[in-house]
């Protein structure tokens, strides 16, 4: 029954190209994520500037 299990084993081992691959997927789902984090932000930051300007073109001033 031992001698099962240690060819299975040999078989089901990760080699190192899945370790490769798996580093590579992370950092570029990262990388992703980042980026899309930032032009979020700068869409946001672009769209609220231009709502402030056309309210004070509007005359609308906002008072805190």
């Amino acid at each position: 029954m031992s001698t099962v299990k240690e060819k299975v084993r040999e078989n089901v081992q990760r080699s190192g190209t899945m370790n490769r691959m798996h580093d590579r997927m992370r950092i570029m789902s990262t990388s992703l994520a980042i980026c899309g984090f930032f032009i979020l932000f700068f869409y946001c930051h672009y769209a609220n500037v231009n709502r402030v300007m056309r309210d004070r073109d509007a005359g609308y001033m906002m008072h805190s």
